[in-house]
């Protein structure tokens, strides 16, 4: 598939543009989710490849996960906006596995993500971050026996592509944008209200992660 990632990267530009609002520079990542999606679909829509993905399949939602903070901040915010209940149970939910994640590298995380439901479906779908959108597979099979996607390298290319432009335009912003994991982002940004506009003004809110993952 012929891609345009100018198009893309004017279209993320023009959202973080002016001046450092956390509320604006949080919101403009759904660009990132959204053209993630549309890769995803505009290479399956030209392709015979078909994926094994389907609504209730969660052979992927034990592995970590790894967002970055807009990312973070954007499921908050999110998190903010359910009702008492069901809030309340979630961030039940992500205390115990941020103590379970606390300084897990990737190889060693085996848990079942805090935002699934008992029904196998995912409680944050709408907003759910990159790394989940991008992890598709054309074999089941695999996912179980191997814990690894059989991926389409068409479509993971490309999704390297706009991580970097994503990432190259927010640090032009001055924001530090190494990646967390999940939960213990998510927590975070629940416990503490002014890690936003503290990551818009260039602090580096998140520990790194146990391999000391860069961007």
């Amino acid at each position: 598939m012929k891609y345009n990632i100018k198009k893309y990267s004017s279209k993320l530009k023009k959202r973080i543009l002016i001046g450092k609002d956390p509320r604006i520079l949080v919101a403009a990542i759904s660009e990132f989710e959204l053209e993630t999606d549309s890769i995803t679909k505009n290479i399956l829509s030209t392709t015979k490849t078909r994926i094994e993905c389907r609504r209730g399949c969660h052979h992927c939602c034990n592995l970590r996960v790894e967002i970055l903070p807009p990312e973070a901040f954007l499921i908050a915010n999110h998190v903010k906006s359910l009702p008492v209940e069901r809030r309340e149970l979630l961030v039940s939910k992500l205390r115990e596995h941020a103590i379970y994640a606390k300084d897990k590298t990737f190889h060693a995380y085996n848990k079942t993500c805090a935002f699934l439901s008992e029904s196998g479906e995912c409680q944050i779908y709408s907003v759910r971050p990159h790394k989940c959108r991008s992890n598709i597979s054309t074999s089941v099979k695999a996912c179980i026996s191997t814990r690894n996607a059989e991926e389409v390298q068409e479509i993971k290319y490309l999704h390297d592509v706009i991580t970097a432009e994503t990432v190259n335009k927010y640090k032009s912003k001055g924001c530090v944008m190494h990646p967390t994991e999940l939960t213990q982002g998510v927590l975070a940004a629940l416990d503490n209200e002014e890690l936003p506009e503290k990551w818009a003004n260039g602090a580096q809110v998140y520990e790194l992660l146990p391999e000391r993952i860069m961007l």
